[in-house]
């Protein structure tokens, strides 16, 4: 007599198989498609990463070059004499600054201890020629006449 559990009886050598009796199991195909897949989805994830970090990076210049003109702008007048015309120079940063001041009312008749109002730009400019990029600060100043 034997004893039967309801299960159809398997050699070793067989093996199990689904509904229509293929091999259960990934195909070379759904592992390449898998792959693909993956693939397409981490190219376009460093892409995303990529393009942050460029902005980040742009972020910050701007954001430096905001600040060394806010402190350029701050200074003229106070440690950097005003007078009619243009002054430039370089931060060790690489970016580059000028600042140029203007007079708003005719000095010719104004005396010379009398204030006089100048109009003052701070340009900060970085990057190459082709792609250069700038901050532009504009005010206006309190002079000695000249």
């Amino acid at each position: 007599m034997s004893i039967s559990n309801g299960l159809p009886a398997m050699s070793p050598s067989t093996t199990r198989t689904g509904k229509r009796g293929v091999a259960a199991g990934f195909t070379l195909i759904e592992v390449l498609v898998s792959f693909l897949i993956l693939s397409i989805f981490l190219g376009v994830m460093y892409q995303t990463f990529s393009s942050g970090l460029k902005g980040i990076g742009r972020t910050e210049a701007y954001s430096t070059a905001t600040l060394q003109a806010e402190s350029l702008l701050a200074a003229a007048g106070v440690t950097t004499p005003l007078e009619d015309g243009e002054i430039n120079g370089e931060f060790t940063d690489g970016h580059r600054w000028q600042i140029s001041a203007t007079p708003i009312a005719e000095t010719g008749q104004a005396r010379k201890d009398f204030p006089v109002a100048y109009d003052v730009t701070v340009t900060i400019s970085w990057g190459a020629a082709d792609k250069e990029q700038s901050v532009r600060l504009r005010s206006v100043k309190w002079g000695k006449g000249q």
